[in-house]
């Protein structure tokens, strides 16, 4: 009888540990389900993006990543990337892999803004949006155009250069034949250039393309304009940054550096250095830290087929494109401190660094 009851006994303490364990078991499921979803280090990537950058060969791009990078990571989302280092066909290689790869949406940079078209053709056949990230892509119904607003750009060089310099030999270096911000730009300069080349106070005496935005492209051919001018040059537009330094480079072997005033834009860290030094005019900050941002919200937004708040729509040649152009703004030696320094997008010790 004793033996009995203990058997018992034993089979009810089991029972009961058996069903406190699997209650157990289930709530701590729970609570690790709600721990994981709550765990900023380990996100749901309910969403996968991909980007195209079409080099590293300006250090915008490099900012304009990292931006893009640190906010999906932020937001966990799976973002892809790829590099197509100035070639056209490798970019649209690139994309094509990426949309295989099972992204929902594409933020496309493209090298070339003309053949990026078949890119965004083979996108929409796999349902899959574009992001037309500051450069236009032409002659194609992209989703949307997010950019800085670049006719404003060629206006703050075109305004700073003819206040510097209002009569007097100009060289007008436009930028890479390719990209359709160059033709923008250069649209907005000419407000400023035109007038005064009617009243014929300023001349071009040389005016370019640099292809592919490249430094030593500009070097020669800023060589080239001192050449063939015999030094008679008082003004020298300079599309961006990296070509500013090429041209100066050649000023600087002519020993023309700081006497010509040559104007850039991208608010790079050596453009900074230059503008102190009084080699370069002046450059035009566009907050790549801003457009990054803006760029994977709306992408969000554009995944889950939400409205967009967009600020003008800008023709393609193919259809009015809505846009969001964020504004960019005129850099000198007066305002550079305070607004590349003290705001943080440039390092203190990089600029000053001696």
């Amino acid at each position: 009888m004793k033996t009995c009851l203990r058997w018992v006994l034993f089979f009810i303490i089991l029972s009961v540990a058996i069903i406190a364990g699997g209650c157990g078991s289930r709530s701590d499921d729970s609570l690790l389900d709600k721990a994981k979803s709550n765990n900023p280090e380990k996100p749901d990537k309910r969403y996968k993006i991909g980007i195209s950058l079409p080099s590293l060969q300006e250090d915008r791009w490099i900012t304009d990543f990292k931006v893009i990078k640190e906010e999906c990571e932020k937001l966990g989302i799976e973002l892809i990337y790829e590099n197509a280092e100035m070639d056209a066909v490798k970019q649209a290689t690139q994309c094509s892999s990426m949309i295989m790869k099972g992204i929902q949406l594409l933020i496309l940079i493209p090298y070339d803004t003309e053949k990026a078209a078949v890119i965004v053709r083979e996108a929409h056949s796999k349902n899959v949006k574009v992001l037309s990230y500051d450069r236009l892509i032409m002659n194609e119904d992209i989703d949307l155009y997010i950019s800085f607003d670049n006719e404003k750009v060629g206006e703050l060089i075109g305004k700073s250069i003819i206040e510097a310099v209002p009569k007097g030999n100009y060289v007008f270096f436009t930028g890479a034949p390719n990209d359709r911000n160059s033709y923008y730009i250069s649209k907005g300069v000419e407000k400023y250039l035109k007038p005064l080349v009617d009243k014929r106070d300023i001349k071009v005496v040389t005016k370019e393309a640099i292809v592919d935005w490249n430094p030593d492209n500009a070097f020669n051919l800023m060589n080239k304009a001192i050449k063939d001018n015999k030094g008679n040059i008082q003004a020298v537009i300079a599309p961006n940054d990296g070509t500013a330094g090429g041209c100066i480079r050649a000023l600087a072997d002519n020993n023309l550096a700081g006497k010509i005033p040559v104007t850039g834009q991208d608010a790079e860290v050596l453009a900074a250095r230059r503008i102190i030094d009084g080699t370069q005019l002046m450059t035009v900050f566009k907050d790549t830290r801003m457009l990054g941002r803006k760029a994977i919200e709306v992408s969000l937004k554009m995944i889950n087929n939400e409205k967009i708040d967009t600020t003008t729509k800008i023709n393609n040649d193919k259809k009015d494109i809505p846009a969001i152009l964020l504004a960019p703004i005129s850099v000198n030696k007066d305002n550079l401190d305070e607004l590349l320094v003290k705001s943080g997008y440039l390092n203190k010790d990089a600029v000053y660094r001696r």
